[in-house]
């Protein structure tokens, strides 16, 4: 930064007139299209991130939890008798 300055005050000593060129501002589309795209690597990231978990786990015989794995998961607020109905009813 020190850098930057020391040459942007040469500068301005050579040529008083001088003003430096400043980027445009990103439209309203730019910044939508920056924002999607940041969360986007974030999530394949992730869903790379837990399938080389998940098969470094299996690979080692670890055991995971059912939510992590991909097996049927039992949310807390469902008792055994409501998820045992539920599948004898399929």
């Amino acid at each position: 930064m020190l850098d930057l300055y020391i040459k942007y005050s040469q500068r301005k000593a050579e040529d008083p007139s001088w003003e430096p060129i400043m980027p445009r501002e990103e439209s309203a589309v730019q910044k939508v299209i920056g924002f999607v795209s940041q969360y986007a690597i974030y999530l394949v990231g992730g869903f790379l991130l837990k399938d080389s978990v998940v098969g470094i786990a299996k690979k080692n015989d670890v055991e995971l939890p059912s939510w992590l794995d991909g097996g049927n998961t039992v949310l807390p607020s469902e008792s055994v008798g409501d998820v045992a109905a539920s599948s004898a009813a399929c």
